[in-house]
């Protein structure tokens, strides 16, 4: 079977962006709520996310979110799951001093990916705008780039997948076709 495509609502992928932005030069993190493949659709759907903004440690390079908070978040998860659909979380690579972030998941994303029991994981990499603006277009390895502001974000889904008994991310198609007429819109006036 083909790899699942990722469908973005516009909200959260806009989410998503301000949780980059607000927390620049250190990592965001946040939940994915929306509805998995099924044998007659094959793709995701991300319909909402959750910013975390409080009991969270961040750095340039990481960020854990704290236990007790974890258990909070999941205990709602379980107890409305047709309110709150978790399917995956999202976080930041951003830029730091010359060091560009990165679009890619580290070992740790992946481990915390398999930890969680999450589906997918959104990173998103952003630094800062040195040029011209960039219209948001889909990359060849299924993700979205783009200008925000005063920042270049790349936005990138993965699913971790076994591959001779290694865990590997898996790169997946991302459509959010209204954010990016939006975002384009913007960026050209």
């Amino acid at each position: 079977m083909d790899p699942p495509i990722v469908y973005i609502e516009k909200e959260p992928f806009l989410d998503m962006l301000f949780a980059s932005v607000d927390t620049f030069r250190k990592e965001c993190f946040g939940y994915i709520l929306g509805s998995k493949p099924t044998r007659n659709n094959n793709c995701f759907k991300i319909v909402n996310v959750i910013t975390v903004a409080s009991t969270i440690k961040r750095a340039n390079k990481e960020v854990r979110i704290s236990k007790g908070c974890h258990e909070r978040i999941n205990k709602i998860f379980d107890k409305y799951p047709k309110e709150y659909p978790y399917i995956g979380w999202f976080h930041s690579h951003p830029e730091w001093g010359s060091i560009p972030g990165s679009h890619e998941m580290s070992d740790d994303d992946i481990q915390e990916t398999i930890h969680s029991q999450s589906d997918v994981a959104v990173v998103i990499k952003i630094s800062s705008r040195r040029r011209e603006r960039l219209d948001w277009v889909l990359k060849t390895d299924g993700g979205i780039r783009g200008t925000f502001s005063d920042y270049v974000v790349d936005v990138n889904m993965y699913r971790i997948i076994q591959v001779e008994n290694q865990n590997i991310p898996e790169s997946l198609q991302i459509k959010a076709e209204a954010a990016i007429k939006v975002l384009n819109y913007a960026n050209r006036k």
